[in-house]
């Protein structure tokens, strides 16, 4: 109980630190993309959240030509905040549509390195969006809060990634059908109307046995 306390402490004086700051709130100001195609991923490729996000992205039959870089970093441990801040700052060197920073849940003690300040200033900082699949079922972490948008579960950032594209592609697939559906109708009323002025012209032209 008295860990549980001193986490819950800790956490509350980094939100603090933030808004004082005036950084708290940084990355709502920067744009999502509509079609997430090039993913920074930061996360542990040993752990099953990390494997569940990648299936959950790839294999299916709408969209899967995503151009995905691996910033390989421990998720637990005592390096593993620095580690992950460390990858935020060099995700955003590379010409990615986003950030994601993955874990796949754990304890409240396991989940206490995503209170860190030093990570979660560098999610504040970042000129890409920042997506959290940290995989908490409860508390959110401080990296949540800052995040641009954060999900429960790996999986479930995978499967708004792909959402996002299949209703996209939809919209785009209704606007061509209608596009076409109008241009048929312009099409057939100027073939009316040409009709209708050619026979006008051919009753109204003198032959050519009257000039």
């Amino acid at each position: 109980a008295y860990s549980y306390g001193e986490i819950e402490r800790k956490r509350q004086e980094v939100i603090k630190r933030l808004k004082k700051e005036e950084i708290f709130d940084l990355q709502q100001k920067v744009k999502l993309p509509t079609i997430i195609k090039r993913i920074a991923l930061i996360g542990s490729p040993e752990t099953s959240g990390f494997r569940d996000f990648q299936n959950e992205l790839l294999n299916n039959h709408d969209f899967n030509n995503f151009k995905i870089k691996v910033f390989a970093t421990r998720v637990q441990g005592e390096y593993a905040a620095e580690e992950i801040r460390k990858a935020i700052e060099e995700a955003n060197l590379y010409d990615a549509d986003v950030i994601v920073v993955l874990r796949g849940g754990g304890s409240k003690m396991d989940l206490a390195i995503f209170d860190d300040y030093d990570l979660a200033a560098a999610i504040c900082h970042s000129r890409l969006p920042v997506i959290t699949g940290i995989g908490h079922e409860t508390d959110k972490v401080v990296a949540d809060m800052v995040a641009n948008v954060f999900f429960i579960t790996p999986t479930a950032v995978a499967r708004h990634i792909h959402y996002a594209i299949t209703s996209y592609w939809e919209i785009m697939r209704g606007f061509h059908d209608k596009a076409i559906q109008l241009s048929q109708q312009l099409l057939s009323s100027e073939r009316s109307d040409f009709t209708h002025v050619n026979n006008c012209l051919l009753y109204t032209s003198p032959s050519p046995r009257d000039r």
